[in-house]
């Protein structure tokens, strides 16, 4: 029994890179991921209306009945936060594991992270802006300007800031300055996975097979990993990356 079990993980890995292991096939459309305090990753699964855990190599589902869940976002209390894209509402989970409405009237909603004072930046996909929603559900306009289809924005320092627009663009933007720069146009589609680490934007491109790894320095883009099928939801912990992809609704670790 232990040998065939063996001889399928082997089978399911086969053909990617060394560094690339497949965690799970059992998805749909997986797409907004973020981790919380005691490690457990929460997915967003788009096509199936759920939201999922994965903890100790086991997928299990979290919450159901979530019209279209697209980004996902966890603050420093471990409260979950669930952008709808079909209702332009966010929601959170309560500690019965219930949907509470935080947020409604918005517009398209993709991608939800939370910046460095708390607050949610969320990208309104239709309408072309990136907003920032208090904790009190306050909403400002953060980029109101030269942005076509925004689906995530990560906060990298005090007054910076990395936008992916699916239509072919990631951008810094400068708070300060209130000045929006092209960083690349390398990707095909730039998702909803953003990761910043040292001086380094790691995006996926939902149009293609990879994951870039983009140098705020001198902008150089490179492909850090290219066997896999339209990723999507991309999230970081410690060392790795794990990555969702619509192309065959599986779930990886990039070490």
């Amino acid at each position: 029994m232990n040998k065939i079990i063996i001889t399928l993980l082997l089978l399911v890995n086969i053909g990617l890179s060394n560094n690339l292991t497949k965690l799970s096939s059992s998805l749909s459309s997986p797409i907004g991921m973020a981790f919380d305090s005691k490690g457990v990753l929460y997915i967003s699964n788009w096509s199936s209306g759920e939201i999922l855990s994965f903890k100790d190599k086991k997928i299990d589902e979290f919450i159901s009945n979530v019209p279209s869940p697209s980004g996902l976002a966890i603050d420093k209390h471990d409260r979950i936060y669930i952008a709808s894209y079909s209702k332009g509402e966010i929601y959170r989970v309560n500690k019965n594991k219930k949907l509470e409405v935080f947020l409604s009237g918005l517009s398209i909603i993709a991608g939800i992270y939370f910046d460095f004072d708390g607050n949610l930046l969320v990208a309104s996909k239709n309408t072309g802006e990136i907003l920032s929603v208090s904790p009190n559900k306050k909403i400002k306009v953060l980029i109101s300007d030269g942005l076509t289809t925004p689906v995530a924005a990560i906060q990298i320092s005090q007054n910076e800031f990395i936008v992916s627009d699916i239509s072919g663009f990631i951008y810094k933007y400068d708070k300060k300055l209130k000045k929006l720069t092209l960083l690349t146009d390398k990707l095909n589609s730039p998702a909803i996975g953003l990761v910043y680490k040292k001086g380094y934007v790691y995006a996926a491109d939902y149009g293609g097979y990879g994951i870039y790894k983009i140098s705020l320095k001198d902008n150089s883009v490179r492909m850090i990993e290219k066997s896999l099928k339209s990723p999507v939801g991309l999230t970081s912990n410690k060392d790795s990356f794990f990555i969702g992809t619509w192309g065959d609704n599986s779930l990886y670790n990039l070490k």
